[in-house]
């Protein structure tokens, strides 16, 4: 889980007097409606990130298969507000994929020997299983080759004397590491502009 907290300093500062002449009750509520904005115009920018390809370029991530939701999906419907008082407010990622996005890292298998990185465009999303099912192929290892990789039977290849060719479809590994990935973040200007209007439209909003 992800979070960020923010305040009037450093973004608004022109806010502070007015802040400060607020009971607790209206400062709470300036914050809450703030942060909600801000939960709502990150929601919308990885939406529109996902939309364009921004988690697919020249990544393994696909647009689902087998019933699977888009790669990105839930990291647009992850943000929320954690909390929010007179003091401030949360606003949180709770997908487990925006943290390593946003910082990168070794990654390594959570059950088996191997992660299986997809090597055709057809497995990008799927797991080995979501891909023979959604295919009807078999995967299979080349016994005493020594590749690590996971194979498929495409057909009879023109002067292979009638044989089936062989393509890789997935490659094995024990760990990978991703840098952290571009865009992850929208530019700080578009947190700062959703604050500073979302301020000032709830404070005209208060009883004077």
């Amino acid at each position: 889980m992800t979070s960020m907290t923010s305040d009037s300093g450093g973004i608004a500062s022109g806010f502070d007097a007015l802040l400060k002449a607020l009971s607790p009750k209206g400062c709470a509520a300036v914050h809450a409606t703030a942060a909600q904005r801000v939960a709502s115009a990150l929601a919308d920018y990885h939406r529109g990130f996902a939309s364009s390809g921004g988690w697919s370029s020249g990544g393994s991530q696909g647009s689902g298969g087998s019933g699977k939701p888009p790669f990105g999906r839930d990291i647009a419907e992850g943000w929320t507000v954690q909390a929010s008082d007179a003091g401030g407010a949360t606003v949180t990622n709770t997908s487990p994929l925006f943290l390593h996005k946003l910082n990168g890292g070794t990654i390594t298998p959570r059950k088996g020997k191997y992660l299986t990185i997809p090597m055709v465009p057809e497995a990008r999303g799927l797991s080995v299983a979501g891909y023979q099912a959604t295919t009807g192929r078999r995967l299979f290892r080349l016994r005493g080759s020594g590749a690590r990789a996971l194979f498929e039977k495409t057909g009879n290849a023109p002067g292979n004397g009638g044989r089936s060719s062989l393509r890789a479809v997935f490659a094995l590994a024990t760990s990978a590491t991703q840098r952290p990935w571009p865009g992850t973040m929208p530019p700080d200007s578009l947190i700062d502009s959703t604050l500073t209007d979302a301020w000032g439209k709830t404070l005209d909003g208060l009883p004077q």
